[in-house]
Formats: C-alpha cells, sequence, structure tokens
C-alpha cells in the first residue's frame, strides 16, 4: 500500500490528475487491504457466470482448467477434503462402433449417474472421459467398476 501511495505521489501531475491524486490518497490512506484475496466466486450468480467460462458443454460439469483453479485455491482454502479420479472405460470403442452420437448420448447418462452419487461434489470432466470429484468430506467410496 505504501508503494502504492508513493507512486501516485511520484506521478501526481505527469501521469495522473493532481485533483484525483490528492483525492485518491486521502481516501486511500486510511484503507486496509484484505488479507487474502480470492479469485473464487462467492454468490451463486457468480459462481454460475463463472461457471460458464470453464464448463463443459457435453457433460454439464465444470472442465479441467476450472479444476485447476479450484485446486489453487484450495491450497489455502482446505475446502475440499478429497477426490476421486474416475477413468470411463471403452468411450473410444462405442465412439468408432455405434456412432459419436450414440458416445455422446452415453457420456450424457454416465455423468447424470455421477452427479446423482456425489449431489453436493463438485464434478469435472478432465480430458474426455476422465472425471475428478472434490468433496468436502473425506470419502474413499469408489464407483462400482462396470464395463
Amino acid at each position: 500500500m505504501e508503494q502504492s501511495l508513493a507512486e501516485l505521489k511520484l506521478c501526481k501531475g505527469s501521469q495522473f490528475n493532481p485533483k484525483v491524486v490528492e483525492a485518491a490518497l486521502r481516501a486511500l490512506s486510511r484503507a486496509e487491504p484484505p488479507r487474502t484475496t480470492s479469485q473464487m466466486p462467492e454468490s451463486q450468480l457468480e459462481k454460475r457466470r463463472f461457471s460458464h467460462f470453464y464448463n463443459d458443454g457435453l457433460a454439464g460439469f465444470y472442465n479441467e482448467d476450472y479444476l485447476k483453479v479450484v485446486l489453487q485455491q484450495n491450497q489455502d482454502s482446505y475446502e475440499y477434503k478429497s477426490m476421486n479420479a474416475i477413468h470411463l472405460k471403452n468411450l473410444s470403442k462405442c465412439n468408432k462402433r455405434k456412432s459419436w452420437g450414440q458416445g455422446d448420448l452415453l457420456l450424457k447418462m454416465f455423468a447424470e449417474d455421477i452427479q446423482s452419487r456425489y449431489p453436493k461434489a463438485m464434478i469435472f470432466r478432465v480430458y474426455g472421459n476422465n472425471f475428478a470429484i472434490l468433496s468436502r468430506e473425506r470419502s474413499n467410496a469408489p464407483l462400482q467398476n462396470s464395463q
């Protein structure tokens, strides 16, 4: 904060309007910077807006880019206590044998099943047929292995 105020003073009259700098110095001299900052959305509306950029359109889950953001944030907050990984086997075989449309339908049904099993978790589709499930509670309850 001190460096920022000094920079404002230094550039007053050359880069910044002197009246604006004086007003900013008065307002900012009493300001307390936050102890921590977060890029994470807090309200439901912010979460929906945020997820628009990080949403996998097919499965309806968040994508791997958002998983990276959440994991980075979780290093400080420890909000999520467990992560399960699921690999959907043979999806590419289904796409080749039946069609991409049938594979997409299978993927959507699988996504609905995961969502019903983990209604309170954050679920991410990672690299096509892999899924990451973040949960606030510790969990080691795997899905049953099925072909």
